[in-house]
């Protein structure tokens, strides 16, 4: 693919920000996410494993974007993100009431707020254009 433009440094830095998170979160919390598919509880089953999948998703994506300039990078990227947002979302409302819900926008605020900041990041006319968005 012919890349339109210089790489623009907030793909480089979400890019590299993503990939040191995604490895973080995965050997601090991988085999304890991995460990609670297996819970007794169906909820936290769940919830262990969508966490887990979107910490791969997370680490694929980054390694993505620093080698590649496809749009199918930039749309895998935009959907990572709305999942977060939607994710986020789910489990605040869930988890919402009393005590537990300091807990919930702990773990589900950072997140939604990042994921936020990315999609508006590549949202702009530069990283279209270094995607090969078409921009009139």
């Amino acid at each position: 693919m012919i890349r339109t433009g210089k790489r623009p440094t907030s793909v480089t830095t979400i890019a590299i920000i993503t990939l040191v998170f995604a490895m973080l979160v995965l050997m601090s919390f991988g085999i304890l996410e991995f460990n609670l598919i297996y819970s007794i509880s169906y909820f936290l089953s769940i919830s262990a494993l969508v966490v887990l999948i979107l910490e791969i998703y997370a680490l694929v994506i980054s390694i993505l974007m620093l080698a590649s300039d496809s749009k199918k990078v930039w749309y895998s990227a935009v959907i990572f993100w709305i999942l977060v947002i939607v994710t986020a979302i789910f489990y605040s409302i869930f988890l919402s009431g009393g005590f537990i819900e300091y807990f919930a926008l702990l773990w589900t605020g950072p997140p939604m707020i990042s994921s936020i900041i990315c999609l508006a990041s590549f949202h702009s006319k530069k990283v279209k254009n270094y995607f090969g968005f078409k921009l009139t």
